[in-house]
């Protein structure tokens, strides 16, 4: 990715803690009046309608006050709308996620700063896709794209293994210590929060796959 277009999609990086705070939360634009992020820890205290401001990671000077919008408890979405004016940098279409498809994570780190990771789509789930790039304590609300900058979903946390079933373990997989990442796709996003319907979603995608020469994929869950 070019370091302009790099430098735009930083720009869309947010907190819902305040910058002098000792734990960021990732908050990513998804469009032009929303955001959206994890719903566990100290999001999951916040209601519906409830006012979180914003705070951009880039220039905290520049921060925004948003309500409660939507919440889900089962895809670990929470998603912000602002109260009034618009996200000067938001991204500029959607894309779809499947099995294969490579794509880049941005999210906040320790210091408050943007944190780039790469990664590959490896499967999915039932309700979430699982990519490869390395999941870590502080990745949660981290925004997932293409490399032409379409937003592609919300990484919600890291994939975890119970060992509760010895006989069953997953030696393999285990073996591969570097934990992989959960996604929520921006299809469930866009859908569950009722900012646009499946069937318009799909048909922007399907333009964008035109104009930018990808493979749509018919899979979804």
């Amino acid at each position: 990715m070019e370091e302009q277009s790099a430098l735009m999609l930083e720009k869309m990086l947010f907190t819902s803690s305040k910058p002098d705070e000792n734990v960021h939360r990732c908050v990513v634009a998804i469009d032009d009046t929303h955001a959206a992020s994890f719903r566990h820890g100290q999001h999951s205290r916040l209601q519906m309608n409830e006012t979180v401001m914003l705070y951009n990671v880039l220039n905290p000077v520049i921060r925004y006050e948003s309500t409660v919008a939507a919440v889900s408890e089962s895809y670990d979405i929470i998603v912000f709308k602002l109260k009034k004016d618009k996200f000067e940098s938001f991204p500029r279409g959607v894309g779809r996620l499947f099995r294969g498809r490579e794509y880049l994570q941005l999210g906040v780190d320790s210091r408050r700063e943007p944190n780039w990771k790469h990664g590959i789509i490896s499967h999915e789930k039932r309700g979430f896709y699982v990519g490869t790039s390395h999941g870590q304590v502080g990745d949660s609300g981290s925004g997932i794209f293409d490399s032409s900058g379409l937003f592609l979903g919300i990484s919600v946390g890291k994939k975890c293994f119970s060992f509760c079933d010895w006989k069953n373990m997953p030696v393999g997989e285990i073996a591969d210590h570097h934990p992989d990442t959960q996604i929520i796709s921006s299809e469930v996003i866009f859908a569950f929060s009722g900012i646009i319907d499946d069937e318009v979603i799909r048909a922007k995608q399907g333009k964008c796959a035109c104009l930018h020469g990808q493979a749509i994929s018919t899979d979804f869950f």
